[in-house]
């Protein structure tokens, strides 16, 4: 969805960039576009919301791009330069519509802040401006500016588990489980979040028709979102053995397998009445959807069992077919816009059963699974994550599987990690084979040590790594306490990759993540940043918080603060 914005110029008028949001004001002939900064380090702190330039900073560099233009238009504004009221005046702007405006904050050749607004029209003597949002790189960050009410930069009610999803000007929270107690589990909400990415707030988004946590949302082609599977109620770490340490019954899956939400009207209407099994894995693959195993009824008489089911969402209907195993926190990775590879999950504990592939190219039957032939896995996993990172130079996929807990016989399924997890998977589609290579951890070997956490590939083509748990008593890789859920956020990659000998680099020292760990869920927004939804921190607590976090790795292909350093006299 496009937003209505424009930059008023004439001729000779002047750009004015206020970095204090009140200041709307423009001077002279000219028109302000508003830099608000995000908050770092305590989010009740307002450590720089109220900063009229951008802390830490020596210049602002502004490129707007695209559109009309024949070629990017960049200025650069020192600090010290703003008026009175916090402006800069950038000189001759050139009219255009359909632009890109990027703002980042150097300090020498360093990015130490980064901000981005799409759809930006200059016309002539049209007085209405954009704003950007501008965070900071390397660092978590809140939500909310200096103007902005304490309900407006955080959730309305808590999300643990949330499913998000974004397009260019906001993202939505879906659901989440709102209440969690150690004794009694956690019980999902159906209400919606919107953020609105320029003014870094939130509202009200509307609602959901059924309560889901666990689930999965993506944003269709149409701008609309779907959102499917999940769970109402989930158990952490009550069932012994016998059960997953993140567990949901059968009889807790929501009302309808799948809804539509309009963001445009905040109406959300169900898209397939029938029900999922409980907690279902689930994949995006454009405007398809697949939902993966989970928990159903075992019939009269018999108890919960774990599902083989799999369902594929599409805009001609919905359609299932059954795998020859029952899967469980299974890890499902997008190939390409129609294949799907599942990995883990198989509660038959058998290694060789690892690997399926899905074609969903169509309506989905039995001759749409292929059982891949798996060499090198010792082991079952359950609540891994995993990351199409690209093709080897034969043409095979390779998909980086990360965390998880495993799966014994029986099937048995032990409450804490005990072991790091990082393998790389090279998938030969057209001999239906998977080979299966760990990558030595070292140093980062407790990092990994968890499951439940989510791996995301970022635009360089890096990995983050956040979120999950390790163990529900004390442990040694977190020290003292009653649990082990580590906070960290990793960066790294994987070096030779595709060799007999991988490694792990972590490039970046790693974040802390200041919301609830397990339960986390991130969105990539469309400035580059990345929004952090939170979760369960500790397992002995009673309330989960509405806090959310931002994080920026690096601002934009393009290095405007190496380019373009200070003006000099």
């Amino acid at each position: 969805m496009k937003r209505p914005v424009a930059l008023a110029l004439s001729a000779a008028s002047a750009l004015a960039l206020g970095a204090c949001a009140q200041d709307l004001s423009a001077p002279g002939d000219g028109g302000g576009i508003t830099l608000h900064t995000a908050a770092i380090g305590s989010c009740n702190a307002n450590e720089n919301r109220d900063r009229q330039f951008p802390s830490g900073s020596d210049r602002i560099v502004l490129e707007l791009s695209g559109g009309d233009l024949a070629e990017p238009f960049v200025s650069v504004a020192g600090a010290g330069t703003e008026t009175a009221a916090g402006e800069v005046i950038v000189t001759a702007v050139p009219p255009g519509a359909g632009m890109t405006l990027r703002v980042v904050a150097c300090n020498g050749a360093d990015t130490v802040w980064a901000g981005e607004t799409h759809d930006v029209d200059v016309y002539e003597n049209l007085k209405s401006f954009p704003s950007v949002f501008l965070t900071p790189t390397g660092a978590m960050a809140c939500t909310g500016t200096a103007v902005s009410s304490a309900q407006a930069a955080r959730l309305s009610e808590p999300r643990a588990f949330a499913a998000l999803a974004a397009d260019a000007d906001h993202a939505y929270v879906f659901g989440g489980f709102s209440s969690y107690s150690v004794s009694s589990g956690a019980e999902a909400s159906q209400t919606i979040d919107r953020y609105d990415r320029v003014a870094s707030e939130f509202s009200a988004g509307g609602g959901l028709k059924a309560k889901r946590g666990m689930a999965h949302a993506h944003v269709l082609s149409d701008g609309r979102v779907r959102v499917f599977g999940g769970t109402t109620e989930l158990y952490v770490a009550s069932g012994g053995t016998a059960k997953p340490a993140l567990y949901a019954p059968a009889q807790y899956t929501p009302s309808s397998a799948s809804e539509i939400y309009d963001p445009a009207t905040g109406i959300s209407t169900v898209e397939e009445a029938a029900t999922l099994p409980a907690a279902p894995a689930g994949v995006t693959l454009g405007d398809v959807a697949l939902a993966i195993g989970g928990v159903e009824d075992g019939g009269v008489g018999n108890g919960d069992t774990f599902s083989g089911n799999v369902t594929r969402f599409a805009s001609e209907g919905a359609s299932s077919a059954e795998l020859a195993v029952g899967r469980f926190g299974a890890t499902v990775v997008a190939l390409t816009d129609t294949l799907a590879l599942v990995w883990g999950g198989n509660v038959d504990a058998d290694p060789a059963h690892n690997g399926v592939l899905i074609d969903a190219s169509g309506a989905l039957t039995a001759a749409s699974f292929t059982e891949l032939t798996v060499n090198g896995a010792t082991d079952v996993p359950i609540f891994a994550a995993g990351a199409m990172i690209g093709k080897d130079l034969n043409g095979r996929y390779q998909v980086v599987i990360a965390g998880g807990n495993v799966i014994n016989a029986g099937p048995l399924f032990p409450r804490d990690v005990a072991a790091a997890r990082l393998d790389v998977l090279t998938v030969d589609v057209g001999t239906g084979t998977v080979s299966v290579v760990s990558v030595d951890t070292g140093e980062l070997a407790g990092a990994l040590t968890r499951a439940a956490g989510s791996l995301e590939v970022l635009g360089d083509g890096s990995l983050l790594w956040y979120g999950g748990f390790t163990a529900f008593q004390s442990n040694a890789i977190c020290g003292s306490g009653n649990d082990c859920i580590q906070s960290d956020v990793l960066r790294f990659t994987i070096d030779g990759l595709g060799s007999a000998s991988q490694s792990v680099s972590e490039l970046t020292p790693s974040l802390e993540l200041s919301v609830g760990p397990l339960g986390a869920n991130a969105v990539a927004l469309g400035d580059g940043s990345w929004l952090f939804t939170g979760g369960i921190e500790t397992i002995t607590q009673t309330t989960l918080a509405e806090e959310v976090a931002l994080a920026r790795y690096g601002a934009f292909s393009r290095d405007l603060c190496g380019e373009y350093p200070l003006p000099t006299e």
